[in-house]
Order: C-alpha cells, then sequence, then structure tokens
C-alpha cells in the first residue's frame, strides 16, 4: 500500500469517486455516520460535516477508492486463499455461472 495523504468521506465524494459500498459509514470509529441517498438516487456518505470533512489514516485504508486501500487482488488473497480459479480480469473465483432475462 502506498504513502499518501489521508483522505476524508467528502473527498471521495467530491471526486466522483464514491460507488456508495457504505464501508465507511460501517465501520466502528464512524460515529453518526450513515449512508443516503443522493440526488441521483445513489447512495452516499452522510454524517456530520466534520466527519465528511476530516481525513483519517483509517478511512483512507478502508475506502476502496483510496490509493492507501489494499487492491482488491490483495483482499482476495487474503480472504479467499483456496479459490479454484484464478483470471487477470475476474479475479479470483469458485465457480462462474450465466444467465439471462428474456423478456416478451
Amino acid at each position: 500500500m502506498p504513502d499518501s495523504m489521508p483522505l476524508s468521506p467528502g473527498a471521495v465524494v467530491d471526486a466522483g469517486l464514491c460507488i456508495g459500498c457504505g464501508a465507511c459509514a460501517a465501520y466502528p470509529g464512524s460515529g453518526e455516520a450513515g449512508m443516503e441517498l443522493d440526488r441521483y438516487g445513489l447512495f452516499k456518505p452522510a454524517g456530520s460535516a466534520a466527519w465528511l470533512s476530516t481525513p483519517t489514516a483509517e478511512f483512507s485504508r478502508l475506502c476502496p477508492f483510496s490509493p492507501a486501500a489494499s487492491s482488491e487482488e490483495e483482499l482476495a488473497s487474503s480472504r479467499f486463499p483456496q479459490a479454484l480459479h484464478h483470471d487477470p480480469l475476474l479475479g479470483r473465483y469458485e465457480a462462474l455461472y450465466v444467465g439471462h432475462v428474456e423478456e416478451g
């Protein structure tokens, strides 16, 4: 993980990088933070102005779009070491299934 300046939840949202995963709001140190729908109907972090604007190392390690966070490959390697398959584009997986919806 690269050393970088700590980020705040508001900085990630303002940069257009937040996908609404909720990890920042679910983190034990987030206090009264939560997730709310924005004007486009997408979940974004919501909380006090101080929480949204205060950069912390904890948030920076937690947010998937922070340069300080573990990569998806690092996370998958530690959480799914027994995965049967690995693809450079898909990552680690046990099995793949395909389906579709057909409408009249």
